[in-house]
C-alpha cells in the first residue's frame, strides 16, 4: 500500500490482516519508496493514493508498467474528478475507492477486483461464460474500460434485466443487492462502481452523442438494455 497517511495505513492492514486468503506485507509513504519495495517484493494488489510525496500515484503505475509484474492497482483518494479517474485508469487502475472507506467490505472488494483484472482467474463476467463477454465485448467497443470493476457489474446488470425487467424498477435494493450477493460486495459499491465506469465512458465521449450530460445509471441502463441485440452497436 503506497499512502502516506500512516494511521489509514494502519487501518487498512488490521482490516485485510482478518482474511485467512490475504496477506498484508508491505507499505510505502511515497512514490519512489514504494516502486523501491515492489522492485524488491512484487505484489498481486497495490492500494494508492494519486497524491503521493516524490513520485505520484499515477507515475508509479506508469513506471511499474515498465517492470515484469504490474499489480491489481486500486486507487484510494478523498478527491474525484472526471480528470483523475480517466488518468488512473491510463495508467492501469481497475477500481476507486472514496475516502473514509468501509472497511468492513474493503477485502471482498480488493479480492474481485484481483479476480476480475487476472487472465486465468474466475471473474464475473466469467460467470455468465459467452454470454457475458459478448456483453463485455460490446461494452468495450462503445469506449467502457473493460478493466473496471463497474465495467463487469454493467454487463452482469444487463443480463439480470434481460431474465427480470422489473429490477430496473427498484435498483438499490433490488439490482445492486443481487450483484453484491454474487460478488461478495456491498450494494453502494456496486452503485458507485457502475457510476464510475459510467463517468470514464462519458469522459471519453462514448455516451456524448446519446447524452449530453452525464447520465444515471437508470438511463444508462435503460438505454444500454435497449440497444443489446441490435447489430450495429
Amino acid at each position: 500500500m503506497a499512502d502516506v497517511d500512516r494511521a489509514y495505513t494502519d487501518s487498512v492492514r488490521a482490516a485485510l490482516d482478518k482474511r485467512r486468503d490475504m496477506l498484508f506485507y508491505g507499505s510505502a509513504a511515497d512514490g519512489n519508496e514504494a516502486l523501491q519495495k515492489l522492485s524488491v517484493a512484487p505484489a498481486d494488489v497495490l492500494l494508492l493514493d494519486l497524491q503521493l510525496p516524490g513520485m505520484s500515484g499515477g507515475a508509479l503505475m506508469r513506471a511499474l508498467r515498465e517492470t515484469d509484474h504490474f499489480p491489481t492497482c486500486i486507487v484510494c483518494t478523498r478527491f474525484y474528478s472526471r480528470l483523475s479517474v480517466e488518468y488512473a485508469c491510463r495508467y492501469g487502475a481497475v477500481y476507486f475507492l472514496y475516502k473514509p472507506l468501509d472497511y468492513t467490505q474493503l477485502p471482498k472488494l480488493v479480492l474481485e477486483c484481483h479476480r476480475a483484472s487476472r487472465p486465468g482467474i474466475r471473474s464475473i463476467q466469467q460467470n455468465r461464460q459467452l454470454e457475458g463477454h459478448a456483453v463485455m465485448r460490446r461494452l468495450s467497443g462503445l469506449g467502457f474500460a473493460a478493466r473496471l470493476c463497474g465495467t463487469m457489474y454493467l454487463a452482469d446488470a444487463l443480463m439480470r434485466l434481460q431474465a427480470q425487467p422489473a429490477l430496473l424498477r427498484n435498483l438499490s435494493k433490488g439490482l445492486y443487492n443481487d450483484i453484491a450477493a454474487s460478488v461478495g460486495a456491498s450494494a453502494s459499491c456496486v452503485e458507485r462502481g457502475l457510476r464510475n465506469a459510467i463517468a470514464v465512458a462519458y469522459q471519453r465521449g462514448a455516451l456524448g452523442q446519446r447524452f449530453p450530460r452525464r447520465p444515471t445509471n437508470r438511463q444508462v441502463l435503460e438505454y444500454l438494455l435497449d440497444k443489446l441485440y441490435d447489430d450495429e452497436w
